[in-house]
């Protein structure tokens, strides 16, 4: 089996992260901070992933798995 970019296993680890804990709401901080990303790298992931429907920014600035999921 061939090894994820580094790009894309920081973007399966934000996934996977927030559907292990699917029923809660995180704050962009909180998600680097469990993930050890630095919040440039992790806001970059969530507004990708966010315009892909993967995630969802609330009007609380909170991300939440989105409808593509």
């Amino acid at each position: 089996m061939t090894q994820l970019s580094p790009p894309v296993a920081r973007a399966v680890a934000v996934l996977n992260f927030m559907a292990g804990h699917s029923a809660q709401a995180f704050t962009l901080t909180e998600i680097a901070k469990s993930l050890r990303l630095s919040s440039a790298t992790c806001h970059s992931l969530l507004a990708s992933l966010a315009e892909a429907g993967y995630v969802y920014r609330t009007a609380g600035t909170t991300y939440v798995l989105g409808p593509a999921l």
